[in-house]
């Protein structure tokens, strides 16, 4: 039996990168695995994929984290088929569209309106929706595991060229700090886990690839069910995972 076996768990981004490892590891320990992505050929990959491990069927939904009535369906898909929800992993996120010329992010002096709003209502607003449509139902069961996904080291400190994705990753932190004390007595846990660079479409879509090499998805993916599976009375809070340098460097 794996360490989340019968187990109800929500991945957001699940369509690649981390949420789509993330829905592997998590199908493969047992759990009935909710895939949410806005990509039918995302969720066909990742249905795929937890296919390939057994024939235990998953549920996937074509769903916008941006829309807080995709994010109610989806709180209410998955107490529909499965009875409750156990786990909520909100991976999914962006970085916005990249200038052609640099192959970065936009300056914040070029920074179009459109691309603020869409990188604070994907990474910040979406997840806001997506954690406040399970937290209804986890707070009747009196129950649950909520990891937000921030970013290292975008979350704790501004860097050129990632001044809204700084904005809306700093804000992850702290929302998440804020929530967990107020769902504390509930018995649900929130943690923010703070990944750095890793190998996935996103950053591979620009220059900010880091010199000292990057985490794999299976790498932050075996975070988050550790992060899931503490003891209960424990927690990390936040956790900042990181690439290390071949000689003891580590990723800035």
């Amino acid at each position: 039996m794996g360490s989340l076996q019968g187990q109800v768990a929500i991945i957001t981004g699940a369509g690649s990168g981390i949420g789509l490892a993330t829905a592997r590891l998590f199908h493969r320990e047992g759990a009935n695995v909710v895939l949410v992505a806005r990509s039918a050929s995302g969720l066909e990959r990742a249905r795929d994929a937890c296919a390939a491990i057994d024939d235990r069927p998953v549920l996937t939904l074509s769903l916008d984290v941006r829309s807080e009535a995709d994010m109610d369906r989806m709180a209410a898909c998955a107490v529909e088929r499965y009875g409750r929800i156990d786990c909520l992993i909100a991976s999914a996120g962006t970085i916005g569209n990249v200038s052609k010329e640099l192959k970065l992010p936009y300056a914040l002096g070029h920074l179009p309106v459109e691309e603020w709003d869409l990188i604070i209502d994907t990474n910040l607003k979406g997840l806001i929706y997506g954690n406040r449509a399970v937290l209804r139902h986890m707070m009747e069961q009196h129950q649950g595991e909520i990891v937000n996904v921030g970013s290292y080291p975008a979350s704790l400190r501004g860097s050129a060229h990632a001044a809204a994705y700084s904005a809306s990753k700093h804000a992850v932190r702290g929302l998440t700090q804020a929530a967990a004390e107020e769902v504390r007595p509930f018995g649900i846990r929130m943690q923010t886990l703070l990944p750095g660079p890793t190998e996935t479409p996103m950053l591979y879509g620009t220059n900010a690839i880091s010199r000292h090499g990057a985490l794999t998805p299976d790498m932050v993916a075996r975070q988050i069910l550790h992060l899931v599976t503490l003891p209960r009375d424990t927690t990390l809070g936040e956790s900042v995972l990181y690439a290390v340098k071949p000689g003891g460097g580590v990723s800035p």
